[in-house]
């Protein structure tokens, strides 16, 4: 049946006793194959590849509450540690959403704020981070405490606190820093301390930020850490059109000694929020434009080497016209002077 679909054919074809196959056109056709296969998997790579588009606007996010997310274990008893939130207003809200739990004290899987290798669960593109915000939004249990040994005992703070979106301070301190500022020297105590979890906005437990999962050492009884954060808030928009709305942040930290600041020991966290907005865009190259440039790649190629021969080719046939040119003069110019030569020979006879 279809082949009488023949008689439609309106491509001319060469009858194959006129082809001619040469070796340096083999050659030439096993080249093409292999730059055609490497060529494609360039253009694969580039396809499978994501791109991201930053752009910077001013925030106009009507928001005007802020999330703060933390989850940090201090190696000191809870009944000596509090924890209080105090913004740039002088309001504080720290009773309704905070828990305050013993803990075991352990730092095996964090790492110091000072490395500056990134963690291992680190996620780059954006589609994986909105992959991870959809998982189930909960802080981990407790390690049990089962033994009384002062090196592992700890104090767990966790929880989200709502606060206004202006600049404030966390602070975690010794609650007997009332009796330490009339007595120097009471109510010191260990703030070495892990961060588990330190984020801003909404609560995304599997997303990695600067200070998760980072631990600071005490060198003393009345040492202050203090951490300064600058909060960015951040969209993400992913190849297929979902975003998510969370806040990124940067964070330099510094212990001091509390007598030579005027302070008292403690862990501070003081952050800013920036007036610009950050917007995130993933972006990758259409699958229909991948087509396009495939075949463009393809039938450029096989054009442009096409033409390369026929040039050679051409070459090649004008250069053997004019020598087999030269080689009949010279066939005839050899006729006339042997003809000459047997002449001159009969003559002398």
């Amino acid at each position: 049946m279809l082949s009488s679909f023949k008689k439609f054919d309106i491509f001319t074809k060469v009858d194959e006793s006129s082809e001619s196959r040469t070796t340096h056109g083999g050659i030439v056709s096993i080249a093409v194959t292999l730059a055609i296969f490497f060529a494609f998997f360039l253009e694969l790579s580039e396809y499978l590849k994501y791109q991201e588009r930053h752009e910077f606007t001013v925030d106009d996010i009507r928001q005007h509450r802020l999330n703060i997310n933390f989850d940090i274990t201090v190696n000191a008893e809870c009944s000596s540690l509090r924890i209080d939130l105090v913004d740039v207003s002088g309001k504080s809200n720290v009773k309704s959403n905070v828990i305050k739990e013993n803990s075991l004290f352990n730092i095996d899987k964090a790492r110091l704020l000072s490395d500056k290798k990134k963690p291992k669960t680190e996620i780059d593109h954006v589609h994986d981070i909105i992959k991870l915000s959809a998982k189930k939004r909960k802080f981990k249990s407790s390690s049990v405490l089962r033994f009384k040994d002062p090196s592992k005992v700890g104090c767990r703070f966790y929880g989200t606190l709502s606060t206004n979106k202006v600049k404030g301070s966390l602070r975690i301190t010794n609650g007997n820093n009332f009796l330490r500022q009339v007595f120097r020297g009471a109510g010191n105590g260990n703030f070495t301390h892990v961060i588990d979890e330190l984020s801003f906005g909404n609560f995304y437990p599997s997303l990695i930020n600067p200070l998760d999962e980072t631990f600071q050492v005490s060198e003393n009884e009345s040492t202050t850490f203090q951490y300064f954060v600058s909060i960015i808030p951040t969209v993400y928009t992913g190849t297929n059109g979902k975003t998510l709305v969370t806040s990124q942040y940067a964070v330099n930290q510094v212990a001091l000694d509390a007598d030579s600041v005027d302070s008292v020991p403690g862990i501070f966290f003081t952050y800013d929020i920036e007036p610009i907005l950050v917007n995130i865009t993933e972006l990758r190259i259409p699958f229909s434009k991948f087509l396009i440039r495939i075949c463009s790649m393809i039938g450029g190629i096989f054009v442009s080497v096409g033409l390369l021969l026929k040039l050679v080719d051409h070459s090649s046939t004008s250069l053997a016209g004019k020598k087999h040119n030269r080689e009949y003069s010279t066939g005839i110019l050899d006729t006339q002077n042997s003809f000459k030569a047997n002449n001159f020979e009969s003559k002398s006879f």
